[in-house]
């Protein structure tokens, strides 16, 4: 550790429970009960030290080392299994027979059980995302990295693998990976929220590095014209990724500061090659149209200005710089002296409200290790069967997944899930989804809300198990779901909030970090510094923007998240740990980009996991629904199970169809790192990256 002390220590918290850990694979029973295949779980793991030599083969990528991963797809290539009897329900012939085909082909035979594994899940939804073969399974046994691009998978990996860092300092290479290929979504120009969980000391943190308000900022200032709050200089706050990195990589970082810039400054420098998801951002949006984001667009043969294209090389040289002066000098520079003074001048040219004082008086927050804070740690985790979960405090959205969780964890889960029909574990998902998000609009920044507001609402509804087991008994019923209203502790619309991106880190000692960024809408406000490159973000949208304007259900916008100086708004934002309450080591990592979608994502990827049985790539590409007040509808990806569908219709449920496009329109993209062992204790990790945003993860 760089310096900085343990802050918050799970030792003085861990339980003497006796849980199993939960299996690496699940396999598809021949046997059928009730006319369905029963799923059941057995570990696929060496029993020799041959076998076990054999699976280490299996880890390496003849490509880059970056965990297994193969294309094959042919049925051809899989001749060698054709007479195999691979599933198998009991004994231990079953992991011989695989693990002595991995001496002879393990490419082959991983491919050919995770297609197989897939099939099977895939037919007991009756669902999938995309209609290829079934998504492969990296399985890494060191460390791994999920994010939305596979530049930075494995740059972030490259840290740990290749230099000796751990999962801060990955996390810190990630963001400023994502800064530069996902300019639409991330960057130095917005703000972020990171959970950090430390194994040895069983440490957790959590940074807020939210974006504020301006301290020219006030409740009405949208009121004549919303637009502002989307696009221009006035609807920038006050931007915190930067600090934020900086202040986890003082606590935690191994790795000189530094050194973290290298690779992601020679690739702003000399250029990449331009991703198929950069590609279709920069043509959703009419980037010509905003004379700063100039840096996105390039001159034809024919002396036409148009936007990067996929295949192309792009570079950032501006951005590239400004990374440089932060490397060398730390995050002030952004702050405060000339830089800050010239990126002031420019947000004012676009019509921006920002001060120096503004940028020079912005500081990150970790409200675990604060004394004073409202809401402790310990009301921000949750006992969830046999997990630890550790959640994000307001202005996150973290009190909704914990609470959501809670309602679920009183529907008597395990046996729900086990025993009923796929229809009614949906139903109670989305009857869960509906009373979280009717919930979400009371959050905001807690240190701006009345303490006995907080107490009642928050500490008292959202954090309450007592008031969540009250909502699983009175007021859900597994016959049918209800007008919105019913849903609502108050009369007040909900926040709608918009995409981002996250990622997912487990390293090598155990240790943990979820971080979602953000710069808000694609593009952010549209604006850009042209002397830095920096992409400012547009979240002032996500305070309430019209103090008076009721929605569509008449009901009065959100005091809680009312605009003020000083204020960070609120965020569906939840990077998610699960840790294994038996050890309280690291189970799961996870999060989500897409607005209000992220707690949907993040939901219904864990139970597809640890409920459902679906491995990790395939829980993040199967379809998902999404429940949000302020539709009368329920989103539904295409490709859902159409019986389940009609089952959930029947209760009366009322579905829009969404189409599973990389267009930000998906509900969702989830990143995951799911950590398991083998028989032997030995640990594995899956990690896995939500196809709806092209990218892929690494691991060793």
């Amino acid at each position: 550790m760089a310096e900085g002390t343990p802050l918050i220590s799970l030792k003085s918290l861990e339980e003497d429970e006796k849980v199993s850990s939960p299996s690496m694979y699940q396999e598809l029973d021949p046997s059928r009960q009730n006319g369905k295949s029963k799923l059941t779980r057995r570990m696929v793991s060496p029993r020799t030290v041959e076998e076990r030599q054999d699976l280490e083969k299996g880890f390496s990528n003849p490509v880059g080392g970056q965990g297994y991963h193969s294309n094959v797809s042919s049925s051809s290539d899989l001749s060698t299994l054709e007479k195999q009897p691979i599933y198998k329900v009991k004994g231990t012939k079953t992991q011989k027979l695989i693990f002595h085909i991995c001496n002879i082909s393990c490419p082959i035979l991983i491919l050919a059980f995770i297609c197989i594994f897939g099939v099977g899940i895939a037919l007991y939804f009756g669902m999938r995302v995309t209609k290829s073969s079934p998504p492969v399974q990296l399985v890494g046994k060191h460390a791994a990295v999920a994010s939305d691009s596979s530049i930075c998978s494995n740059m972030g990996l490259k840290v740990i693998k290749e230099k000796g860092g751990n999962a801060v300092d990955a996390a810190v290479v990630v963001a400023l990976c994502l800064g530069v290929t996902r300019p639409f979504a991330s960057g130095v120009g917005g703000g972020g929220f990171i959970n950090i969980f430390l194994n040895q000391t069983k440490t957790i943190d959590f940074i807020d590095a939210r974006e504020t308000a301006a301290s020219a900022a006030s409740q009405d200032m949208y009121v004549n014209n919303n637009e502002e709050s989307v696009t221009g200089g006035k609807a920038i706050a006050v931007y915190g990724e930067i600090k934020g990195l900086y202040m986890a990589h003082s606590a935690y970082g191994k790795l000189p500061w530094k050194d973290l810039f290298t690779d992601v400054i020679g690739m702003a420098r000399n250029g990449w090659t331009v991703e198929p998801l950069l590609a279709l951002r920069l043509s959703q949006d009419d980037i010509l149209k905003y004379p700063t984001l100039k840096q996105f667009t390039t001159v034809d043969a024919n002396g036409v200005l148009r936007v990067f294209k996929e295949g192309e090389t792009i570079k950032r040289p501006e951005y590239a710089n400004t990374l440089e002066l932060i490397a060398n000098q730390g995050p002030n520079v952004l702050y405060e002296g000339p830089i800050a003074e010239k990126i002031v001048e420019e947000i004012k040219q676009e019509g921006g409200i920002i001060t120096l004082d503004d940028l020079k008086n912005y500081k990150p927050l970790r409200p675990f290790s604060d004394s004073n804070s409202i809401i402790s740690l310990e009301e921000m985790m949750l006992d969830f069967e046999d997990y630890k979960v550790i959640l994000p405090p307001p202005p996150s959205s973290g009190p909704v997944i914990r609470f959501i969780l809670s309602i679920l964890k009183n529907l008597n889960l395990s046996n729900t899930f086990q025993n009923a029909p796929i229809g009614l574990r949906y139903h109670y998902i989305l009857e869960a989804l509906k009373f979280g998000f009717g919930h979400r609009s009371i959050l905001g920044d807690v240190n701006f809300l009345p303490k006995e507001n907080v107490t009642k609402y928050i500490i008292d509804q959202l954090l309450s198990d007592t008031y969540a087991e009250q909502i699983s008994t009175e007021s859900v019923s597994p016959a049918r779901t209800f007008p919105w209203l019913h849903y609502f502790p108050d009369s007040y619309a909900p926040i709608r909030d918009k995409g981002t991106s996250h990622f997912s880190i487990v390293d090598n000692e155990g240790n943990a970090v979820g971080m979602t960024t953000t710069v808000n809408h694609n593009f952010g406000s549209k604006v850009a510094s042209l002397s830095t490159g920096v992409v400012f973000n547009n979240q002032m949208n996500d305070f309430t923007v019209d103090p008076n304007k009721p929605n569509q259900f008449g009901l009065p916008p959100s005091v809680a998240n009312a605009i003020a100086p000083g204020k960070r708004p609120l965020s569906s934002m939840s990077p998610t740990i699960f840790l294994d309450k038996k050890d309280m080591t690291v189970k799961y990592v996870v999060g989500a980009s897409g607005g209000p979608t992220i707690i949907s994502a993040i939901i219904e990827v864990f139970f597809s996991i640890d409920k459902f049985g679906a491995n990790p790539a395939l829980a993040v590409e199967l379809p998902r629904v999404h429940a949000q007040p302020g539709s009368s509808v329920v989103k539904i990806e295409e490709g859902f199970n159409k019986q389940v569908v009609s089952t959930l219709q029947e209760k009366g449920h009322v579905f829009e169809k969404v189409q599973i496009l990389p267009d930000g329109h998906t509900i969702g993209c989830c990143q995951v790192v799911h950590v398991t062992k083998d028989e032997e204790g030995n640990r594995i990790i899956l990690p896995a990256t939500d196809p709806r945003k092209l990218g892929s993860p690494a691991c060793y």
